[in-house]
């Protein structure tokens, strides 16, 4: 796949997540189901602050979230632990679109082919690409995607 088609498809991912999100309310982004320890909004966030961490880790990217950011959406956190206000929805989908734009910029003239910082092994499989590196980023995105479309009873793909 060439690169260019490969960073199309974080912009129709990203955009997916995005339209999933446009009709929601803060109580359904903050609903907590009996049995779940993460809400809409914290999914939101995660995705924002997991794609930031792996790719400053394993393609070297200038990091484009805040620290505080990070330390709320990390993996292993949950909104019971939240010491501050979380962003609103309406902050989430504009660091959303943002963080897609900035790796868009700091990606749009590399090879993507290109040999990433440090390889990310899973289950015996290396990845050792930028390629590699984004797609294992759009799979983790769509996992959480598919959690909040479950919570949210929306789905990205149906037309207006």
């Amino acid at each position: 796949m060439n690169d260019q088609k490969l960073l199309n498809q974080l912009e129709v991912i990203r955009a997916m997540t995005v339209k999933s999100i446009e009709s929601i309310t803060d109580e359904i982004a903050d609903d907590m189901p009996t049995g779940y320890r993460n809400t809409v909004r914290w999914h939101l966030g995660h995705i924002a602050a997991f794609t930031d961490v792996f790719l400053s880790n394993f393609i070297g990217l200038p990091p484009y979230l805040s620290e505080e950011h990070i330390a709320m959406f990390k993996s292993g956190t949950k909104p019971a632990d939240w010491q501050a206000s979380p962003p609103s929805l309406e902050q989430l989908v504009s660091l959303l679109k943002g963080q897609m734009e900035h790796i868009k910029s700091q990606l749009g003239t590399r090879n993507l082919e290109e040999k990433t910082n440090k390889p990310l092994s899973l289950f015996g499989a290396e990845m050792d690409s930028i390629a590699e590196i984004l797609n294992f980023s759009f799979y983790h995105e769509g996992q959480h995607l598919g959690y909040i479309k479950c919570r949210t009873n929306s789905s990205p793909l149906k037309r207006a």
